[in-house]
């Protein structure tokens, strides 16, 4: 979808309440920007893109501008080399943000499944710069102590 016109995007996308988005890209990742004030930065689940969000950048376009990125490998960013660690993932992500809010500029983060993850990563990075979050059920919090998934443990532990 990058690059290509609109009468080439599929009706579920042309027939969505969307504002009017601008396509472009921060630090090489596709992002879809819309509406105005303070930024709001949303980061999609794994296997996604910016179209995880489709029913939210409208309404949430009327009090911040919102930028939906696509997750390096996903969408419309570039793949990367499969040996790329969660370090370098979230290395890609936060030089995105960077660009995208300059200058110290100070941001809200919502993120959906393995992107609740990522944002609680990006948070860490970020400090007092991100001043408010959600976490939609966020993964890769670890094994619970024990090891193993909770229906792996033994009773009693």
């Amino acid at each position: 979808m990058f690059d290509t016109d609109a009468a080439e995007e599929p009706a579920y996308i042309r027939n969505a309440d969307l504002p009017p988005l601008t396509v472009h890209r921060a630090a090489g990742l596709a992002v879809r920007t819309a509406g105005a004030g303070p930024a709001l930065i949303l980061v999609h689940g794994g296997g996604g893109s910016w179209l995880h969000w489709i029913r939210n950048i409208g309404p949430f376009s009327a009090h911040f501008t919102v930028h939906a990125i696509d997750q390096p490998g996903f969408g419309d960013s570039p793949d990367i080399p499969p040996e790329t660690d969660l370090d370098g993932f979230l290395d890609m992500m936060c030089a995105a943000v960077d660009e995208l809010c300059p200058d110290e500029t100070p941001f809200s983060l919502v993120g959906f499944s393995f992107g609740g993850m990522l944002a609680a990563g990006m948070a860490a990075r970020f400090g007092d710069r991100v001043r408010r979050g959600s976490l939609l059920g966020p993964r890769g919090g670890g094994a619970p102590k024990g090891g193993g998934a909770p229906g792996d443990r033994p009773p009693g532990s």
